[in-house]
């Protein structure tokens, strides 16, 4: 009865080994497929950045969306822009609307920020002061594959 057992023992034990390696074989596998992938979809990244980029030279900070169609697949890739301020020159201009006795609350947020849609509403010399402390950029893009 002991000998039998061991011998089942001995068969779970060769077992076991055998589904470590296997294991040891798919974990492999895995790691070297997802880095494969992950430098491959940063190739395809690139690629569709770039058609993106010719679609969207055209508009105000390269920023929009692009549609991008192939046979099997629709891409969207979206680049938002990101406006910053430059917070010395809002605290200027802060102080030149103040000394001008107007509220400079009205365009100014309390933090020294100003709301990209009140600028957008702004009229030219309004904007014409408030230029020189903003700067736009174009985000990373966000890119969206769809199979058709």
């Amino acid at each position: 009865m002991t000998n039998n057992i061991e011998k089942l023992l001995a068969q779970v034990e060769r077992i076991n080994d055998e589904l470590f390696e296997l294991q040891q074989t798919i974990s492999d596998g895995v790691a070297v497929l997802t880095s494969r992938k992950i430098e491959t979809q940063g190739l395809l990244n690139d690629e569709i950045y770039k058609v993106a980029t010719n679609d969207l030279d055209a508009k105000p900070y390269g920023c929009g969306t692009s549609t991008i169609n192939t046979a099997r697949h629709k891409i969207k890739c979206v680049v938002s822009k990101q406006v910053k301020w430059d917070d010395a020159q809002i605290a200027e201009i802060f102080d030149m609307i103040q000394a001008a006795n107007k509220d400079p609350f009205e365009y100014i947020n309390r933090k020294l920020t100003v709301s990209e849609t009140a600028y957008a509403g702004f009229n030219p010399e309004v904007k014409a002061v408030f230029d020189p402390a903003r700067s736009v950029e174009a985000s990373k893009p966000k890119i969206t594959i769809e199979r058709i």
